[in-house]
């Protein structure tokens, strides 16, 4: 097994253009396949291609337009890809959106980032804090993982959907158990996982993959409740490419239309792998939290708009053609924009500026 500076020696240079994260991917000697065949060089291959061109586009926005497309990052303490940056101010959110609006301009596509671009944040507060409610140590841990990142500019994926098997069942109950991924081995390295993840689009042009769970997980399946962070050509790792509807017909020959055939996005699905990391507990504080604050929300409606009830809100939302699960929804969706963009929104959800900064402080 690898060390620390050896999973990450072959990044000593940062990946800087859209050349250099191509050149990056190839002679990774991965285990791919496609329509059942094995793919020796996934960067030569025509289906595949377009997508890691939508990918390197990530790359040029940043070199052509720096200040929309990378930032400077206080964690690596370097201008770092903007999709490797946790946002620390609501601008900052403002100019992600725009970088994506850019690159969907550009590519007409899925350009693959955003998941891994999720997950790095998501990891960022909830390992910031379990650690302080169980003393553990895994925001230290995730931030030196995050500062190699930015400091070599890699791609980070997210992989997160699991085969999931029979859906009426949970993890532990499923025939097969690596239906979900789940760790099947601790020691003083770390841990071991086995199973599968599906969707991930990108997959293969990826760097790094941070794989977490994708439902609801309870005591029972706290192996399945894994978070952690993989090579993505580590030994162990198969990659299936799925198929899309015109894929091939960049390959078939003729004037047949091959739709995007400079930028698109396959679908992966990766099975098995290793990591030397610690699992992360569950989100159920952040759950349970969020759900308080949308029986805040629900009741203050109510009272501001003199209702009593549920059925009386139910039956003045019927008159607009909505229903209250709808409404929740909506709701729950302003908050947490609020939350994270502190601007206001606009809606038909009736809540006062002092009913809002209530609701923030309960969350």
């Amino acid at each position: 097994m690898q060390d620390i500076e050896g999973l990450w020696a072959d990044f000593a240079r940062p990946i800087e253009t859209a050349d250099d994260y191509i050149a990056s991917l190839r002679g990774r000697r991965m285990n791919i396949y496609f329509m059942g065949e094995r793919v020796p060089e996934p960067v030569d291959h025509p289906v595949i291609k377009p997508s890691i061109n939508a990918m390197a586009e990530t790359y040029r926005l940043a070199s052509e337009r720096p200040e929309l497309g990378s930032v400077r990052t206080e964690i690596g303490g370097c201008q770092t890809n903007r999709f490797l940056h946790v946002p620390t101010a609501p601008d900052e959110l403002v100019v992600k959106h725009e970088m994506q609006r850019e690159l969907g301009r550009r590519t007409g596509t899925c350009f693959q980032r955003c998941v891994g671009l999720d997950a790095i944040g998501t990891c960022h507060s909830v390992t910031f804090d379990i650690d302080a409610e169980r003393g553990t140590d895994y925001h230290r841990r995730f931030l030196a993982f995050l500062k190699r990142a930015q400091n070599a500019n890699i791609v980070i994926g997210g992989a997160m959907t699991d085969p999931k098997g029979d859906r009426s069942k949970p993890p532990h109950r499923q025939r097969d158990l690596d239906l979900f991924l789940r760790v099947v081995k601790r020691d003083e390295n770390g841990i071991t996982v086995s199973g599968a993840k599906m969707h991930q689009t990108g997959a293969v042009n990826s760097h790094w993959l941070i794989f977490m769970p994708t439902m609801r997980m309870t005591e029972a399946d706290r192996d399945w409740s894994v978070v952690g962070a993989v090579r993505v050509d580590a030994p162990g790792l198969t990659y299936v490419v799925g198929r899309q509807t015109n894929d091939t017909r960049v390959v078939d020959g003729g004037e047949l239309d091959a739709g995007n055939a400079r930028f698109a996005g396959q679908d992966r699905r990766a099975i098995e792998g290793f990591i030397k990391s610690g699992a992360l507990d569950s989100t159920k504080a952040r759950r349970s939290q969020m759900t308080a604050v949308m029986e805040k929300a629900v009741e203050d409606v109510k009272q501001k708009n003199g209702m009593a009830t549920d059925a009386a809100l139910q039956k003045a939302l019927q008159e607009e053609q909505a229903d209250l699960d709808q409404y929740k929804n909506g709701l729950k969706d302003q908050i947490t924009i609020l939350k994270l963009v502190n601007r206001e929104v606009k809606s038909g959800v009736v809540l006062s500026e002092e009913e809002m900064d209530t609701l923030l402080a309960v969350g």
